[in-house]
């Protein structure tokens, strides 16, 4: 469970069609609070091990509870994928 003021690590495993863990060619990861307004936008994700990367977010005590969305952008040779994970912040 994530609640105000905590941290949160997002982690995404990245592989090809056939479930080949892969290093794209970038990422961009954005994060939007309840209310849709962008928070954070990050383009260099600590790499785990191969295909696995991760972020971490400061959720201020003073943001909104609620449900959050990331939206992580990969491209690899041209070729866009876009994934989108939600999770739920609550109050304390």
């Amino acid at each position: 469970m994530v609640f105000l003021g905590s941290v949160i690590r997002i982690q995404n495993t990245i592989t090809d069609f056939d479930g080949t863990s892969l290093t794209p060619d970038s990422q961009e990861i954005k994060i939007y609070d309840p209310d849709g307004t962008l928070k954070t936008t990050d383009t260099s994700p600590t790499l785990e091990e191969t295909g696995v990367y991760y972020v971490q977010y400061d959720i201020d005590s003073s943001d909104k509870a609620g449900t959050w969305k990331v939206v992580w952008k990969v491209t690899k040779s041209l070729k866009s994928s876009v994934e989108v994970f939600v999770f739920l912040v609550e109050a304390t």
